[in-house]
């Protein structure tokens, strides 16, 4: 019998663009985690330097490992794809450029094996710089990672996204009851980070740094308009008026 002759308790969904200098060691820090019931869904997004052949040269290696491909450019389209394709009770988001501490895994399944009325799960970020210029992005993930408590999140979930989105582990049936990421003019991450929120879906975050977040000036959250503060500004104000219509509506 191998691995994927029976349903994993975790699906890692790691989609990839043109990632070959980052994308072996990602994949290294998923294959040597100390939690071994996984199964690792990589999604090709129309690569074209090579990533696509490290990434195959691995799934011959370990069955736990699957390569998939889907050519509507867009990293929340990837991961749409890997996760109808996935398999596992638990659903964990990767980046090919960052890396995974050896109990990521371990930790997050074993948080909400023991909290069953959280629906998500994050962690504390390493953050790793390209350049000297990235002060706000090193602000950002030292704010971030001091909010800890369900409370805290949703108390600052109108200032900037509250969780960093290669962080999380959730439960399957959160997005099967509230859907995935969506694709439109903001940052998918955080629409589905206040979407849930909205629904009730209880966060948590763990006090371990469970990844290193690589900053690099190809990030998407740099060069992608989706990205912007606008797009942050527009996407919050939307759903902090639907707050205020039910709590506060005079």
């Amino acid at each position: 019998m191998t691995a994927r002759d029976t349903s994993p308790a975790v699906s890692v969904i790691l989609p990839f663009y043109n990632a070959g200098n980052s994308l072996a060691d990602s994949l290294m820090s998923i294959r040597h985690q100390t939690f071994r019931d996984f199964e690792c869904l990589l999604v090709s997004n129309n690569a074209t330097d090579g990533s696509e052949q490290i990434a195959k040269k691995l799934c011959e290696r370990d069955d736990r490992f699957v390569l998939l491909h889907e050519q509507k450019q867009g990293v929340m389209h990837a991961f749409n794809t890997g996760l109808a394709h996935a398999r596992g009770r638990y659903i964990a988001r990767a980046d090919a450029d960052d890396i995974n501490m050896p109990d990521r895994l371990r930790l997050q399944y074993a948080f909400l094996e023991h909290h069953p009325d959280y629906g998500l799960v994050a962690s504390k970020a390493r953050y790793t710089p390209s350049s000297d210029d990235t002060l706000g992005f090193a602000r950002y993930v030292h704010w971030s990672n001091s909010i800890m408590t369900h409370r805290q999140i949703l108390l600052k979930r109108f200032v900037e996204s509250p969780v960093i989105n290669p962080t999380v582990m959730w439960r399957r049936g959160v997005s099967e009851k509230y859907g995935s990421y969506q694709d439109g003019p903001f940052p998918e991450d955080y629409e589905l980070w206040l979407r849930w929120l909205e629904k009730g879906v209880k966060f948590h975050k763990l006090d371990e740094y469970l990844i290193a977040w690589h900053d690099h000036p190809g990030r998407l959250t740099r060069t992608d308009p989706r990205y912007e503060d606008r797009a942050f500004f527009h996407i919050k104000s939307l759903y902090l008026a639907k707050w205020l219509k039910i709590h506060n509506p005079f």
